[in-house]
Formats: C-alpha cells, sequence, structure tokens
C-alpha cells in the first residue's frame, strides 16, 4: 500500500524522489514488519538484553527530542566543520551522540 501511495504521489507530480527507489520502500516495509514480530517475541519473554535495548532506545528517543526542540529553538548548535550547512553539521554530531 505504501509503495502504492508513493507511485500515485509522483504520477501526481506531488512528490518526486531523488535517489529512493520504490522497491526500497517494499523491502524496508517488510523488513520492518519481520523486525516487529521478533521484537515482539523477545518482549514477552523479557530477557536481560531486551530490557537494556529497550531501555536504552527511550533514552535515546527523549535526549534525541530534546536536542531537536533545543535546535529548533535556536538555543543550541555544534558547529564541527564537517558540512558547509550549519544544521547538517549539527544533526550530524547530534546523531553521532544520541
Amino acid at each position: 500500500m505504501l509503495v502504492g501511495v508513493e507511485w500515485l504521489f509522483e504520477s501526481l507530480n506531488i512528490y518526486h524522489s531523488n535517489w529512493w527507489r520504490k522497491e526500497y520502500t517494499f523491502i524496508a516495509v517488510i523488513f520492518f514488519f519481520l523486525l516487529s514480530k521478533f521484537w515482539m517475541r523477545a518482549l514477552r519473554i523479557g530477557t536481560r538484553w531486551t530490557r537494556f535495548i529497550l531501555l536504552w532506545m527511550q533514552g535515546s528517543a527523549a535526549v534525541g527530542t530534546v536536542m531537536f526542540f533545543m535546535s529548533v529553538a535556536s538555543i543550541r548548535h555544534y558547529e564541527i566543520g564537517f558540512f558547509e550547512n550549519v544544521y547538517r553539521d549539527d544533526i550530524f554530531f547530534q546523531r553521532l551522540w544520541v
């Protein structure tokens, strides 16, 4: 269905992809559905590594959200110098730490 929406938007000239292909969308959706089934089974079993990964993901999401809002509000910006665009530099550095 997502591939159909992508095809429809491209045919109506609403959306144009630069490098992403419809096959990537199809493969990614199948992969993430399988991953979610595996993750639900792992959560039901409740092993130690599952709880650790779950807590790490929760903390990463919280920190990422706060850093995003701080960036949008111009409270903080990391300027390392990897990219010419300050915002690309900031997002790159933020992803390294979160």
